[in-house]
């Protein structure tokens, strides 16, 4: 589990938004928030390893993005159940669609 301060998570922000990762060996990896993203009434991060030298380069990683009431700290909470999972990669495979399409759109 990771927390960050909601003012590095800004949905609208175009700039790159870094955090680490800590592997269940303790491991750490750092990662990019690529996207934040509804599905099925809940808020989501994907989430890309960046390090170079990492094998799991570009693998996309996806986790529940929670806010806490005061709306001062965010926190990523990592997705278990393995039918969540599949939810959230389709609803993440329809944005890139959707912004494919859009990009498309834009260039006409």
């Amino acid at each position: 589990m990771n927390e960050h301060n909601l003012d590095d998570i800004d949905e609208n922000e175009e700039e790159s938004i870094f955090i680490t990762l800590e592997s269940e060996d303790g491991t750490e990896k750092t990662g990019e928030v690529i996207a934040l993203f509804d599905a099925d009434e809940q808020k989501y991060a994907a989430v890309v390893i960046v390090e170079e030298d990492d094998n799991e380069e570009g693998e996309i990683y996806f986790f529940r993005f929670d806010v806490d009431e005061d709306k001062e700290e965010a926190t990523l909470i990592d997705i278990d159940d393995d039918d969540e999972w599949e939810m959230v990669e389709e609803a993440f495979q329809e944005l890139l669609d959707e912004e494919e399409r859009d990009g498309i759109l834009d260039e006409e």
